[in-house]
């Protein structure tokens, strides 16, 4: 799968601010790639919020969902540095890598069943005007910070709300003109309980 670079590192960005850390859920302390024909989606999560960017590539890899270490995702960052594809890759022993120029990074799979972030997204229908919710301020500054990664110049985000109780989505309106290989991405903060 060949990705661009510069785009490929802002998405994993994006959704390393939503994985967890030390969280005894290990799987959770990783990124979710999720490979379909279409494309690749990114997925971070800690159990209060969660991130995902959907992007389009060239797919010569089976449909799968494969957890990557966070060590491995910061190493990766680092080595993008100013490059114009990364290609992914899923070899016969089982592993998936990324090949940056002559460079080869062994992307480690942590076990495990990343949880259904699909659940969390808010359908059209379900969306509820709110009078108040609330919400970690900490998170709510970096869903801002983040969403900048992915709007370009002029940064613009789209908030859904289903009541004070639900999850709230952040969509960071992507400009085509910086990003065309994201389709889509959101970023997604429970609720503090009342």
């Amino acid at each position: 799968m060949e990705l661009n670079a510069k785009e490929f590192v802002s998405a994993l960005k994006f959704v390393m601010a939503s994985a967890g850390k030390n969280d005894v859920r290990y799987y959770l302390n990783g990124v979710a790639f999720e490979v379909k024909n279409s494309g690749v989606t990114l997925v971070g999560c800690d159990g209060h919020r969660g991130a995902h960017v959907d992007m389009k590539g060239t797919i010569q890899m089976p449909d799968m969902t494969y957890i990557v270490e966070r060590v491995d995702i910061d190493t990766l960052i680092k080595s993008i540095n100013k490059r114009n594809t990364v290609t992914l890759v899923y070899g016969d022993e089982g592993m998936l890598s990324a090949h940056i120029d002559l460079d080869v990074i062994a992307l480690r799979q942590i076990d495990g069943k990343y949880p259904d972030w699909r659940k969390a997204l808010l359908p059209s229908d379900e969306l509820k005007a709110t009078e108040q919710f609330g919400i970690n301020a900490k998170y709510l500054a970096e869903a801002a910070k983040n969403c900048q990664l992915l709007t370009g110049k002029y940064p613009a985000i789209t908030v859904k709300l289903r009541g004070p109780d639900a999850a709230i989505q952040f969509e960071p309106n992507i400009d085509s003109d910086y990003f065309d290989c994201i389709r889509s991405a959101s970023m997604v903060i429970m609720p503090l309980r009342q």
